[in-house]
């Protein structure tokens, strides 16, 4: 699955060094967590201007568990991106054990999150499990660490969001044969002039109202499939992007966050294995009737 492998541990601690990341790793957080468990009755994370507020960093409320990352039931979160991510994982448990009942902690997880992983004054997997075997009795439900290497993990499942974390990050993915929604929107907007106003999206939605409604019934679940005739190569690429893109906001998030276009033949056999179902757009070169 090497074009899911966007985003590694290592981009993350670097990237943990600077002020930006104070926000956006809980942004990215925040939409792994919506991504992994899409029926959560609570996801509260604040990121961005929102963060550094008083009481916890996430709060999370859902009968689905995801793997190793997402409890089921509810949990409490905390997130920092400090260069001793131990310390602050200790302060900030000591704090939540005092502040919460034992009835509360019973039946709710503690999960820390922290972009570093076993560099340099950051936090190894050995470190990390004898910390949690230390405080097992404290009554949490569950405790857990998710750090840099697992984060790059969780990001696998979700490319999406991998390839926007690498803009934060600052690197350019170097595998070809995938991209976003939101991507392809950008390239279309980059081919007006400066002084034109912006492209509107029902330029490329007029006289398509049924196929919107059919699109709209894929990402939704209720059809699994869509085809649509390509007038040109990427007549479905702009139509899925503008679609997508002229959506209300955490909609069109959430949808694009699952949402693939693919025009390369091992790209395409890598994101079928996802565990995750998404929609992949296909390149009509694709030819996937010669694909096995």
């Amino acid at each position: 699955m090497e074009h899911t492998h966007i985003v590694q541990a290592g981009d993350l601690s670097r990237y943990a060094n600077t002020r930006d990341s104070q926000g956006v790793i809980p942004e990215l957080v925040y939409l792994l967590v919506r991504q992994s468990v899409p029926n959560a009755t609570t996801c509260r994370i604040p990121y961005g201007d929102a963060v550094n507020q008083p009481g916890l960093d996430g709060i999370v409320e859902t009968s689905d568990s995801y793997f190793q990352f997402v409890p089921s039931g509810g949990s409490y979160w905390e997130i920092g991106t400090g260069r001793d991510p131990q310390r602050k994982a200790t302060e900030d448990f000591s704090k939540r054990t005092k502040n919460t009942d034992a009835v509360e902690r019973a039946k709710t997880s503690f999960v820390f999150v922290t972009p570093r992983s076993a560099e340099s004054g950051g936090w190894g997997e050995p470190e990390q499990s004898e910390w949690i075997r230390r405080r097992q009795d404290k009554g949490w439900g569950q405790i857990r660490v998710i750090d840099g290497v697992k984060l790059a993990d969780w990001m696998r499942e979700f490319p999406a969001i991998g390839r926007w974390m690498s803009t934060k990050v600052g690197i350019t993915p170097s595998l070809k044969g995938i991209g976003t929604p939101f991507e392809h929107w950008d390239l279309i907007t980059q081919q007006s002039d400066v002084d034109d106003p912006p492209l509107p999206h029902s330029l490329f939605l007029n006289s398509r109202e049924n196929v919107c409604v059919a699109l709209e019934s894929l990402f939704s679940g209720t059809t699994r499939r869509l085809f649509l005739f390509a007038e040109s190569e990427y007549d479905v690429d702009d139509f899925v992007a503008a679609y997508l893109s002229g959506l209300d906001g955490e909609k069109a998030q959430d949808y694009a966050n699952r949402c693939l276009f693919i025009n390369d033949e091992n790209a395409w056999r890598s994101v079928s294995e996802l565990r995750n179902p998404h929609i992949l757009v296909a390149n009509p070169r694709l030819g996937l009737d010669e694909i096995r």
